[in-house]
């Protein structure tokens, strides 16, 4: 999916995509942004992660959900990479 995030240091949106491929997901993600393993890789569980359009490898944030057996769709987990992190939050 194509959206817009916005850079905070330069104040302007940038091009982006959501993929929710398990199997395009890096297996350093799981350090890079302290995924546990065997969260990420569960059968129940769906990851998408965020990456700009013009740095397609790098990954900008990372969502897991799940579908829950009462709630239904559950977000399990929601973090910004690190390298994203600023003293403003």
């Amino acid at each position: 999916m194509k959206v817009k995030i916005l850079e905070v240091d330069s104040d302007q949106l940038i091009s982006a995509e959501i993929k929710g491929d398990k199997k395009k997901c890096p297996r350093w993600l799981t350090v890079g942004l302290l995924i546990l393993i065997n969260i990420f890789y569960r059968k129940e569980k769906r990851v998408f992660v965020l990456v700009k359009e013009d740095t397609p490898t790098i990954i900008e944030g990372c969502m897991i959900f799940s579908n829950h057996e009462i709630f239904g769709p559950f977000m399990d987990y929601l973090e910004v990479a690190s390298h994203n992190w600023g003293r403003n939050g």
